[in-house]
């Protein structure tokens, strides 16, 4: 017998902050007849729209004598993953604190397949979706990449592919997924966990709770993640890159992809994305989709047409033999660093507002790089890192950005927008950064014509 919200909470429940999230949360219990309390620090006008349509008041506490009185009246806690660590429900004592991953988990009969890293965790969602899908699996992608894993919980499903961030692991005790994939890690969101080890140790949730009946699918050339492994109960299937770990993993082999039984799965040549790290996400999709039964021949399919997602090293076009590259969800210097292993000459864009991180991990790649377009807060950061390494300069706007890096660009460069950093000082999105660089890059390519 499914569980309902009402089996697994104490009323009444109180959801804080009212979010995607925290709205899921809300009309999941309103639907199992669950008494509950909605507190927001900040509510914008769409959230108070969306809770006047819902029928549902948003308290907003003026002080912590009546945010006291609130804890006071209630039994379980929800969180939303954009709640920051420093707010004072982390210290609430007496209650059981979790997330919407962890309340869905708890009421969900759907066998989870969870995907979590610093890197790639959508593209690879998106994949073992519609991997499993081919295969004719009733499955659905939830979680970080935009559908609430509570609004599909109780659905008819084979699989719900879950992507899954720190910050939603984090808020989990009990998460078991038949089938934790774990990416990578490198340093990313410390201004919110403050330590590396926090963020490492909320990414490893994945796995924590798993038994031998589950499984853990690891990135064998991340040495952390690797380490991990030793630590949980769950059997382990990897991938990796490097031949010498051919017949013990999922791996690369003379210009194929193949499994652990060296059985070839897809010729290189034949994908439409394969630069490093497109390979890394292949390996990792194709090792989750077939552990869950999905077939060879749909995981082919779906890679040899796969053309990426929109701001992930998505390609424009090209004028003068220069190529224009769309990375805006890079916001991390490792995932700029991931980019740029694809290219051999480089005008690179990058800066933006930066979430605590050194941008010294992007020397790493200099070697490739023509010149550096900074942009944002971190310009001044930018320029004192590439000083006396690669010319930089600094633009005020995403024309004047674009207009320098194709003044710089020669015939055979790429121009590669990758800023390392988040888009919040310009744009309130990545998507709204991306799409003002390719709004952009048209104007230019159609002004040079």
């Amino acid at each position: 017998m499914t569980k309902t919200a009402k089996d697994v909470l104490l009323e009444p429940v109180l959801i804080v902050g009212f979010g995607v999230s925290g709205q899921a949360v809300a009309k999941k219990l309103y639907e199992q007849e669950v008494e509950f309390i909605v507190i927001d620090d900040n509510p914008q006008a769409k959230v108070i729209e969306v809770a006047t349509s819902m029928g549902i008041s948003v308290i907003q506490p003026r002080d912590k004598i009546e945010f006291d009185e609130i804890i006071k009246k209630v039994g379980s806690i929800v969180v939303g993953p954009g709640i920051p660590s420093h707010h004072p429900i982390f210290s609430t004592k007496g209650h059981e604190i979790m997330g919407e991953v962890e309340l869905a988990w708890r009421i969900s009969d759907v066998p989870t397949i969870a995907i979590t890293g610093t890197n790639g965790k959508t593209t690879v969602t998106t994949l073992v979706t519609a991997m499993l899908q081919r295969s004719g699996f009733q499955a659905v992608a939830a979680g970080n990449i935009g559908t609430p894993f509570i609004k599909v919980a109780n659905d008819n499903l084979d699989f719900i592919v879950l992507e899954v961030s720190s910050f939603q692991l984090f808020l989990t005790t009990t998460f078991k997924p038949v089938i934790g994939t774990w990416l990578n890690i490198s340093p990313d969101h410390l201004d919110w966990h403050h330590t590396m080890q926090d963020y490492i140790q909320a990414k490893f949730n994945i796995w924590k709770a798993q038994d031998i009946q589950d499984l853990a699918i690891a990135n064998f050339d991340d040495e952390i993640v690797r380490s991990k492994v030793e630590l949980i109960k769950s059997k382990v299937v990897f991938f990796s890159t490097n031949p010498n770990n051919l017949g013990k993993s999922y791996c690369l082999d003379k210009g194929m992809i193949v499994n652990p039984n060296h059985q070839a799965i897809v010729e290189i040549d034949t994908l439409p994305r394969r630069l490093p790290h497109d390979l890394v996400n292949d390996l990792a999709s194709i090792a989750t989709a077939m552990e869950a039964g999905a077939s060879l021949e749909s995981c082919r399919e779906v890679l040899t047409e796969f053309n990426g997602l929109s701001h992930r090293v998505e390609f424009l076009g090209s004028y003068h033999d220069v190529k224009y590259f769309n990375d805006s969800k890079a916001t991390t210097p490792a995932s700029v660093s991931a980019a740029l292993k694809g290219f051999d000459s480089v005008v690179l864009i990058a800066g933006g507002k930066n979430k605590g991180l050194s941008l010294e991990p992007l020397l790493e790649e200099a070697s490739r790089l023509r010149h550096v377009v900074a942009i944002g807060e971190a310009s001044s950061e930018l320029e004192k890192i590439f000083e006396n390494i690669c010319p930089v300069v600094t633009a005020h706007s995403m024309d004047e950005a674009v207009n320098l890096a194709s003044c710089y660009a020669k015939a055979g460069d790429s121009i590669l927008l990758s800023p390392g950093c988040t888009s919040y000082d310009w744009y309130g999105s990545y998507v709204e950064r991306g799409n003002d660089f390719s709004r952009a890059v048209r104007a230019q390519i159609g002004k040079e014509k």
